[in-house]
């Protein structure tokens, strides 16, 4: 076997090292400078082809591992191993230090827009240089064709430039020598993509893009090459597009460029492989691919293919996943399944073929914010010559999820290109395309490539998703999922999160719990949880309320998490949902299920029924049960043991109420259940009527619709409360109950029947709650007013004067709680009033301020009846009640006992005529004694028929 053999099939058997050589070991073993222990070995299998498989081979000329007396395929994987002091998560006590790489390393150089580096990446990128530069000294002084090396030496360049590097011991700018018009412009092509990166790579580094400032020296740089700095930074437009309904990725671009390797470790290096596979760690173990079709596979090996592609092999994936040399259009169930492809194409690790080709990985940056990056260096197309080559990259983000492909602007091709470009789902029944969806890309792209996961609806604190007491959310996913916080416990700052925000509507303590999530797919299957409340967004350290990573508890993983948070009512909280440091097996599957439960410490004031709030027909109150207890129970909606509130109403008259609450559950409240009682304890044992789903037109099928006949003054209770046991129709708690009240009206509703009034004297209570209106008033606004009706007959042989008073019902509630009354005097129905009064003050006398009652009095002529209206003035009502008092003064001229407030005193004297005239002279309606023909009879005017009337009654004595 030769030495390219021997390095290419059996490369990492330790027996075959010796072997193998120099070249073999440099090849094999630890690129970085610090790795130790083996890092590799060979897998060999021999897999089953079909016909179809071998012919396509024949025919492409790749018989070498075909063995065509069995009819199989041999199949070499190498696999590659994380060095054995590799940190996936901060070493232990270094979970606190902000910003280490993978060997603990502190970061010295933190770009923004490129992954972070400590000083072995700086050393290695410096050592890039170095080499380039001497490479590219040797082509030039040799006169070779030196354009692919002037754009890979520009790369690191430009790389030193915009991290601020030192690089000038190693090649000076103003050396023409060297840097000449070739590695100028290369130079300039960087500092434009690094920028673009820069604006692109917002979102995933967190921060906020402006312009690089760069020193003097490189400005002047800038301008030496017949440039801009508004030229270096001019920013292509990123493009944005939709996943085509899959709901599982993104699909942006940004401007063509990459970053090279330096610090790599090779997989294959001017080894001549053809189809061939490797199997490599990505560093972090933090990666789903497709999450919205992932069965729990959280990636943390890649295998990656000479031909330009990445497998995510872990999740169902073939033998010959990586060895595929003819590409598939996208989507194509053909395999290789479950990969992402910068440039699939036929391609070769060149052996003496321009440059050196390679095909390398590296994991760089800061713990929990890594990168992964497989790259395709200097790569030809089988058949290419050497002016082929090929530069491009996938990249993989920790904790986003995110997928990038990068296409270098170094890129010449000498034969016929036949792409494939994009990222395809496991069972190749979806995908995202890049320049398009076609396996023959033979243009070069304009732009790069990334492929966001659509992350959960609550994947930062200021999204985050409202929630109630009794709230559970089941397999809730971080798969997808973005870092949006930190907190003070767990180790979790930097993983991939979801929120959760609640307010509290009194005090209490709110429960938040991932009890069952690690086990709840299998022992151990699940998440090891970390959950933390804050008291604002961003979520951060200093705002930490609570925090828990480990619980434990009755039914409890002892990686679950519980927090208990006080709260005081209006106070709002977020919640933060997270995993446990940075391993696979702390992440599981990457499902969650997180319960929140609210225990209050100042239920409602009406959370009894005997504290039950008043309510009155006509009205509409808003209630909450989330904090309340429970104090009673119903025959119908499954309600025993719930929350539940109180209310009360107490009928004006007889009719019947209903109490609804329509618009309850719309608005995310209860599944309610309104019952009816008579007393407290409200039980069934004195319920009237109970409802748990109404159906009523214009309302929800889940609110409730009660209704009870009541006679005047009965009093009943009403409850409402949820249906079910458990708190999934509880919704946030709240409701709205609406209370209609239809009366029956009283007998004596209409003018037409009205009660009467029998008697000289007397007085009778009576209500206007349930009347409707039959009348006008000549005062108090009163004429559109609900109103009841009286009469009086004068059955005596002569005329006198009836006295009408409200005296007391203004403050008979309370001072000032009582009814506004006006009176009307009617000589008949149908008709118009002839007298009225609002208000009777000093008449009605009362202990301070105005007087609200009323007092009216006028003539009856003998055997005549009168009507009386009773309403309420204006066009609000406090209550609805009053008491009438009436009295018959036979004697018309008996009018005033001398105090001029027209009370008679039983005689007529001087006072009487002399209050009579007063009345006259301002023509009051207590004037009005007469129409005219003697008898009595007023008729709503003043006129002299009246004075002449009163003055032959004062002659007569009475």
């Amino acid at each position: 076997m030769n030495r390219r053999a021997c390095c290419r099939w059996l490369g990492g058997v330790a027996s075959l090292l010796a072997a193998c050589g120099s070249t073999a070991l440099g090849q094999m073993g630890s690129a970085g400078g610090s790795d130790s222990g083996p890092r590799r070995e060979m897998r060999e299998v021999r897999v089953p082809v079909s016909a179809s498989r071998v012919q396509e081979m024949v025919l492409a000329g790749k018989t070498a591992r075909l063995d065509s007396a069995t009819g199989e395929m041999i199949v070499s994987t190498l696999v590659d191993h994380l060095p054995a002091n590799w940190h996936t998560e901060p070493a232990k006590g270094q979970e606190s230090l902000a910003l280490v790489d993978s060997y603990g390393n502190p970061i010295v150089n933190n770009t923004p827009g490129l992954p972070a580096w400590a000083q072995r990446d700086v050393d290695a990128l410096r050592g890039a240089i170095a080499e380039w530069r001497d490479t590219l000294v040797r082509e030039l002084a040799t006169g070779a064709d030196a354009t692919e090396t002037q754009g890979i030496f520009a790369n690191f360049v430009g790389q030193a430039i915009t991290r601020g590097i030192a690089f000038e011991d190693l090649v000076s700018l103003h050396d023409a020598g060297i840097v000449n018009d070739g590695v100028a412009r290369g130079i300039l092509s960087y500092m434009r993509y690094y920028e673009n990166i820069r604006f692109a790579n917002q979102e995933l580094f967190r921060y906020t893009y402006s312009p690089t400032v760069y020193p003097a020296n490189i400005q002047a740089f800038v301008a030496s090459r017949g440039s801009t700095m508004a030229n270096v930074q001019a920013l292509q437009p990123m493009g944005t597009y939709d996943d085509r309904g899959f709901n599982c990725y993104s699909r942006g671009t940004f401007a063509r460029g990459m970053t090279n390797l330096s610090g790599q470790t090779d997989i294959w290096l001017t080894t001549g492989d053809d189809d061939a596979q490797a199997d490599v760690p990505t560093g972090f173990d933090s990666f789903f691919f497709f999450p919205c079709d992932n069965a729990g596979v959280n990636h943390d090996q890649v295998r990656v293919s000479t031909n330009g592609y990445i497998t995510f092999f872990q999740q169902g994936g073939g033998t010959l996943d990586g060895t595929n040399f003819t590409n598939d259009a996208i989507p194509d169930a053909l395999t290789p399944n479950g990969f992402a492809a910068p440039w699939w194409d036929d391609l070769i690790v060149a052996t003496a073929q321009g440059n050196t080709d390679r095909v390398s990985y590296k994991t760089e940056g800061a713990v929990n914010s890594r990168v992964f990056t497989a790259e395709w260096f200097s790569m030809s197309r089988l058949g290419g010559s050497t002016s082929d080559w090929h530069f491009f990259q996938v990249k993989l983000y920790e904790n986003t999820g995110v997928i990038e492909l990068h296409l270098s602007n170094d890129w010449s091709a000498d034969t016929i290109d036949s792409a494939t470009i994009g990222i395809e789902d496991y069972d190749g029944t979806f995908g995202l395309c890049g320049l398009d969806c076609t396996n023959t890309i033979s243009t070069t792209a304009t732009d790069n490539y990334r492929y966001t996961p659509l992350r959960p609806f609550n994947d930062s604190c200021a999204n985050a998703d409202e929630v109630t007491s009794g709230d559970t959310i089941t397999q809730a996913s971080i798969r997808s999922a973005s870092p949006d916080g930190e907190t003070t416990c767990g180790a979790s700052n930097g993983n991939p999160d979801i929120w959760y925000t609640y307010t509290a509507i009194c005090d209490g303590t709110l429960r938040a719990t991932t009890c069952g999530t690690r086990d709840a797919n299998g022992t151990d299957s699940g998440a090891d949880t970390v959950i933390s409340a804050h008291s604002a967004c961003p979520g951060v350290g200093a705002n930490t309320i609570a925090c828990s990573d480990d619980a434990g508890g009755a039914g409890c993983s002892g990686l679950d998490s519980t927090i208990n948070v006080p709260m005081t009512s209006g106070q709002q909280v977020w919640v933060r949902v997270t995993h446990y440091g940075d391993l696979d097996f702390r992440m599981g599957n990457g499902l969650i299920n997180v319960a929140f439960d609210f225990l209050p410490t100042s239920p409602a004031a009406n959370d009894s029924c005997t504290n039950a709030q008043p309510v009155a027909a006509g009205s509409s109150v808003n209630g909450s049960i989330a904090c309340a207890t429970n104090d009673g129970s119903a025959t119908c909606g499954s309600t025993a043991g719930n929350a539940d509130a109180w209310y009360t109403f107490v009928a004006p008259c007889d009719g019947t109420v209903t109490f609804d609450t329509c618009g309850s559950r719309a608005n995310g409240g209860a599944d309610t259940v309104a019952s009816i009682h008579t007393g407290c304890p409200g039980d069934t044992r004195n319920e009237l009527a109970c409802n748990d789903d109404a159906g009523q037109a214009g309302c929800n099928g889940l609110d409730s619709n009660v209704s009870a006949a009541l006679s005047a003054g009965q009093r009943v209770l009403v409850r409402v409360t949820h249906f079910g046991s458990g708190n999934f129709r509880r919704g946030n708690g709240n409701f709205v109950l609406n209370t209609n009240f239809v009366p029956v009206a009283p007998p004596n509703d209409q003018c037409a029947n009205a009660a009467n009034l029998a008697g000289f004297s007397g007085n009778v209570t009576g209500s206007v709650f349930c009347a409707t209106n039959d009348g006008t008033s000549l005062c108090g606004g009163s004429s559109s007013n609900p109103d009841v009706w009286y009469r009086w007959t004068n059955t005596t042989s002569r005329a006198g004067r009836l006295y009408l008073n409200t005296c007391g019902t203004h403050d008979a509630p309370g001072v000032d709680l009582g009814m506004d009354t006006v009176l009307n005097a009617y000589n008949g129905c149908p008709g118009g009033p002839i007298a009225c009064n609002d208000d009777a003050f000093p008449t009605c006398p009362r202990a301070q301020g105005a007087n609200f009652d009323s007092r009216l009095g006028f003539v009856v002529a003998s055997a005549r009846t009168m009507r009386v209206r009773v309403s309420h003035f204006g066009t609000s009502m406090r209550d609805g009640n009053f008491i009438l008092r009436w009295q018959f003064n036979p004697c018309v001229a008996d009018i005033d006992d001398g105090s001029f407030t027209g009370v008679p005193d039983g005689g007529v004297t001087i006072d009487d005529l002399l209050y009579y005239l007063e009345l006259f002279r301002f023509g009051a309606q207590d004037a009005d004694v007469d129409d005219g023909s003697g008898n009595g009879v007023a008729d709503g005017g003043v006129t002299i028929d009246d004075l002449l009337y009163y003055l032959e009654r004062f002659n007569a004595g009475c």
